[in-house]
């Protein structure tokens, strides 16, 4: 792994996992409105995420804040990967509030 080979000059090597981002190559917002729900429904966030969320990650990857984390990827989905059907914890929220 990168990492491994660049550690001992104090480089450190890092990768990130973008979610879904609206862009004009994937069309994520211009989909009908069900199909804006599925896709949406799979995220724990429960909302698009934009590009300046994932350059946030990516310019503390490369500040000096980061600097001891090396051979990670970071997830920057909002929830992509934290369960399977984030759906149940907004029935169990909405449940609680009635």
């Amino acid at each position: 792994m990168l990492a491994g080979e660049l550690g001992p000059w104090g480089v450190t090597a890092n990768s990130y996992a973008p979610g879904m981002v609206p862009t004009s190559m994937n069309h994520y917002a211009e989909l009908p409105d069900d199909a804006r729900s599925q896709l949406l429904d799979t995220l724990t966030l429960r909302r698009w995420g934009d590009a300046a969320e994932v350059a946030d990650l990516v310019l503390f990857l490369a500040s000096d804040a980061s600097r001891y984390i090396t051979g990670t990827l970071v997830d920057v989905s909002g929830g992509k990967l934290a369960t399977q059907v984030p759906g149940r914890a907004y029935e169990r929220a909405a449940g609680q509030s009635a």
